[in-house]
């Protein structure tokens, strides 16, 4: 089983391809730290004992650089990655659980 599990992402991709009037209502910063907690969280539970880490570039977008790539073990081939890429999918399109609107008060 893995020891250490990767996720990193850039702010700007999570929003991409969304109408600017509803990004504008979006708390950016809050929603992404929320989709990064909701990742290790289920990050965690997929790989029980493993080190969780979750990283970004806030404001990038576009390609993700190699220090970003997410990772099992240190590869971003590993036979486990289809896990992450999974999960990252299912964390993305459950919105309500990381999309924090601006008056939200959250």
């Amino acid at each position: 089983m893995a020891e250490h599990v990767f996720y990193g992402f850039l702010s700007a991709n999570l929003f991409d391809g969304w109408d600017g009037d509803e990004v504008d209502a979006i708390d950016v910063r809050k929603s992404t730290v929320r989709f990064s907690r909701c990742m290790e969280r289920e990050l965690a539970t997929a790989f029980p004992g493993a080190e969780i880490e979750t990283d970004w570039q806030d404001g990038a977008g576009g390609s993700v650089p190699r220090p970003l790539l997410p990772k099992v073990d240190g590869w971003n081939d590993h036979e486990d990655m289809y896990i992450v890429d999974d999960i990252a999918a299912r964390v993305y399109q459950d919105f309500e659980s990381w999309v924090v609107y601006e008056d939200s008060g959250d």
